[in-house]
């Protein structure tokens, strides 16, 4: 079933599943991509694995020392008696690392030279707070010096927004679209949670015309593929990052569902 809610579902981003999520709307837009582009484009699923070093508390646990103790429970210095077993028991370490951080995104290549006319960015949690913010800044800079339309897509209430010079519209999500041949400018789709998504277009090289891409229509197909409306716990009530404004109104909508 589709969700309840009439665009962006914010149980959604509160549930610890955007990764999944994430993954399916890059795929179903690639295959939308790939119906609607000119014959001389191709669309192309690339993967970003970068490095993120966790914080202290959300570091995995690992055996990094070994003990040694008698299953008689006699004690393991000593002589010991004869007939006992020593075992080893482990002992819990937490090791340093950093986990290998997997994005997905999309280029949009001109044929037969494979020449990237466009990215396509749909923002993760990862994307917009530390540490893995500053590695995806990095990234998008390297892009945005190049001549290469940039379209990112932000369906998350939460973290840092995308830097402008110019304050962004109050509003809870975002698609940005940079033209390579009108930066800095930058054309800013803003949208409030109890709004429908957007229509957006994807640049392509001139003179081909842009791609609509209605963003609501991408969201519910990778909303209702997924079966999320069987997972999400809406008894939990609004999310935390939920406007003080806007919480009796998601609140109407979820009472419906319980």
């Amino acid at each position: 079933m589709p969700s309840p809610f009439p665009g962006v579902d914010p149980f959604l981003e509160a549930s610890g599943l955007w990764e999944g999520f994430h993954e399916r709307l890059i795929i179903h837009l690639s295959d939308l991509l790939s119906e609607r582009v000119p014959r001389r484009y191709w669309v192309n699923i690339q993967e970003r694995i970068t490095s993120i070093g966790l914080p202290e508390g959300e570091r995995h646990q690992f055996v990094a020392d070994i003990g040694v103790s008698a299953i008689n429970g006699h004690p393991t210095t000593g002589d010991r008696p004869t007939g006992s077993i020593a075992t080893m028991e482990p002992v819990t370490r937490t090791m340093k690392y950093e986990e290998p951080a997997r994005e997905s995104y999309l280029e949009i290549l001109r044929l037969p030279e494979r020449q990237i006319v466009t990215v396509i960015e749909i923002l993760s949690p990862s994307n917009k707070e530390l540490p893995g913010r500053e590695l995806y800044k990095k990234k998008r800079e390297s892009l945005l010096n190049q001549f290469v339309h940039v379209v990112e897509i932000d369906f998350l209430i939460q973290g840092t927004r995308l830097p402008t010079n110019e304050p962004l519209p109050d509003a809870d999500y975002f698609a940005f679209v940079a033209r390579a041949d009108q930066r800095p400018r930058c054309e800013v789709y803003p949208w409030l949670l109890p709004q429908l998504l957007p229509t957006i277009p994807i640049p392509l090289q001139d003179p081909d015309p842009d791609i609509n891409l209605d963003l609501g229509a991408l969201w519910n197909h990778a909303f209702t593929r997924g079966r999320y409306d069987e997972v999400l716990r809406y008894s939990a009530g609004p999310p935390a990052f939920v406007r003080p404004a806007d919480r009796d109104w998601v609140s109407s909508i979820v009472a419906k569902c319980t």
